[in-house]
């Protein structure tokens, strides 16, 4: 094994060694000039000069170089796609690599195959082992982004449009803050908004003042039972019905044609009498005296009007007229 170790130690040895010349058959076989070498002497010489010729490549250098392109976007308009230019995804070699020639010509057979001999019979022309580094070849990787941008600085982008944050019911004061219904975005804060014609009556409650039967002309104010509420006044809907409170229960639309509300509310018409045109009246011609309905022309006791009474024993009324019955 030590020998085995040895042997590859002084075979690597010869890389770029300069031996000098040793003037041995294999020297003669290489530079000699007998009729028995057939190869031209330019050509043994172009041999032993690409055979000493060492090259050091260190393979290729990456530059990278971005490009951005600003890209103005419209209001409300989408973003333009971001394009990233080709990139070479080959690695480079790593580090440096030595390339040393290791072809002997056949015509040189008294070097028995050996290198170094060969080399050795090429230094007798001077031609020596030299070294050229390859210059580094740079490669130039360019990426090109898109960016966007609003067009004006009162717009910020959101997503892929731009919006006026002060303004916009989508991104109210920062993006994704989405006002609520029935509501505006001012200056950059949801505020509750109702549309013409309807008012706030909290928490972006919309109400019609004008018609809305638990809102009548003001929020809050209720219209009573049977009420409508016709241009912000709570109404009874029939002509002539007013809202009348009774002594028991809640106010309710009543007509005063009725014998409880005669002409008014809760004027109750006394017994016998009934509502006729607002009024109390009592029926077939009869007079109202008192609490009661009377016939003036035949009532002792309101003989020809109320409170005229018929005086002595065995008096009449008749026709209006008190009589007495003569004895």
């Amino acid at each position: 094994m030590k020998l085995f170790i040895v042997l590859l130690a002084l075979a690597n040895s010869v890389v770029g060694t300069n031996y000098g010349c040793q003037a041995d058959n294999c020297a003669r076989g290489v530079t000699g000039t007998g009729a028995h070498i057939k190869q031209p002497v330019e050509t043994r010489k172009a041999d032993c000069s690409s055979f000493q010729h060492i090259t050091v490549s260190c393979g290729e250098k990456t530059i990278t170089a971005t490009t951005t392109v600003t890209y103005t976007l419209p209001a409300y308009y989408r973003r333009a796609p971001v394009e990233v230019g080709a990139r070479n995804n080959n690695p480079p070699p790593a580090g440096c690599q030595t390339i040393t020639p290791t072809y002997i010509p056949a015509y040189a057979t008294y070097c028995e195959n050996s290198a170094s001999r060969y080399s050795s019979a090429c230094s007798c022309w001077g031609i020596t082992p030299y070294t050229t580094t390859v210059p580094q070849a740079t490669k130039t990787e360019t990426t090109t982004v898109y960016e966007t941008v609003c067009p004006t600085k009162d717009k910020k982008q959101c997503g892929n449009k731009c919006y006026d944050l002060k303004t916009s019911e989508e991104h109210c004061g920062t993006c994704d803050i989405k006002c609520g219904k029935n509501q505006k975005c001012k200056n950059g804060k949801c505020e509750w908004h109702c549309p013409n014609g309807l008012k706030d009556c909290g928490y972006g409650q919309c109400k019609n003042l004008q018609w809305d039967e638990w809102n009548c002309g003001s929020c809050g104010k209720t219209c009573e039972h049977g009420q409508k509420c016709k241009s912000g006044h709570c109404t009874c809907p029939k002509n002539g019905d007013v809202l009348c409170t009774p002594s028991y229960g809640s106010p309710t639309c009543t007509s005063l044609n009725t014998n409880e509300n005669c002409g008014a509310c809760n004027k109750v018409c006394p017994h016998g009498q009934n509502c006729k045109d607002k009024t109390c009246k009592c029926p077939g011609g009869k007079t109202a005296c008192g609490n009661d309905c009377v016939n003036t022309q035949s009532d002792v006791n309101n003989c020809g009007g109320c409170g005229k009474k018929c005086n002595g024993y065995g008096a009449t009324c008749n026709y209006g007229t008190c009589s007495t019955p003569y004895y």
